[in-house]
């Protein structure tokens, strides 16, 4: 299983600073990115043990380096992405290894706080990931897992152009696409106690994505007529994703409401049979 296909371009290990600018664009353009760093921001690391499963590009890593944690371990199958998580926080130990043998190996109760960010949906054992990540927390350790739920869409366009052509999602080899009540059921079974449950994607966030990913798919493809209409497509759109991003920070979605993600910060409660 290939975690993570995603390679960051050199031109960041040169000038990591570029990178600083790229979240701060995530801010504007995904509105998952400002609800998670909301409850990183509420979460306490100073002297913890930290594990971080699917990394990325090492964003939300940053308010934890800053709370001083004692030690911070990283997970990725990408190298590329550890080295330059290690570039820019060089106090990380970090681990090319696929999550689920990485938690299969890990020591019980190793860990104070775990986060497992936007990576669960492209492994094949959900449950058994689950069940590790609270084998591997100290008893009342955290787990903050982001995942994409129910994949409402609200735009014809939108589903035609990521069925037709090559995405982030086809080239990550995405198993699937959560139901709340899945998410649910495999925090009970592994005796979590949910704290917060915080759901994104609403209305306004679900026509903004579904804008900004005809763009981008289009703008990545490879035929140059195509990555033309994906940048111009951008060029028109742009200011209507940010007002609708805007809008999703001013009325976020509700739990009755229908919504395509889910932020959980949940407990370490009681200790089941774990796999």
């Amino acid at each position: 299983m290939n975690l993570n296909r995603h390679e960051i371009p050199a031109i960041f290990s040169a000038f990591p600073i570029l990178m600083r600018v790229v979240w701060a664009v995530k801010f504007g353009l995904y509105p998952r990115v400002a609800v998670i760093y909301k409850h990183l921001r509420s979460l306490q690391f100073r002297g913890k043990r930290i594990l971080d499963l699917g990394s990325g590009d090492g964003q939300f890593l940053d308010p934890i380096v800053l709370s001083r944690p004692n030690s911070i371990a990283v997970v990725d199958i990408s190298a590329s992405n550890l080295n330059f998580t290690k570039l820019l926080f060089p106090m990380v130990e970090t681990h090319v290894q696929d999550v689920e043998i990485f938690l299969k190996q890990a020591d019980s109760s190793k860990y104070d706080y775990v986060q497992c960010i936007s990576t669960l949906q492209y492994l094949e054992n959900p449950q058994v990931i689950i069940d590790n990540i609270r084998r591997v927390l100290a008893h009342e350790g955290r787990l903050l897992l982001y995942v994409p739920l129910n994949q409402f869409q609200e735009f014809f366009l939108y589903r035609w152009v990521f069925d037709r052509f090559s995405n982030y999602e086809t080239r990550m080899n995405r198993k699937r696409i959560f139901s709340l009540g899945e998410i649910h059921q495999y925090l009970e079974i592994a005796g979590f106690e949910i704290e917060s449950f915080t759901p994104t994607y609403g209305w306004f966030g679900r026509w903004s994505h579904e804008l900004l990913s005809i763009g981008t798919i289009l703008g990545s493809q490879s035929n140059l007529l195509l990555k033309l209409t994906g940048l111009i497509w951008l060029f028109h759109f742009i200011w209507v994703i940010l007002i609708l991003n805007i809008l999703e920070y001013a009325f976020p979605p509700t739990e009755s409401e229908r919504f395509n993600g889910a932020v959980f910060v949940v407990k370490a409660g009681f200790t089941p049979g774990l796999k």
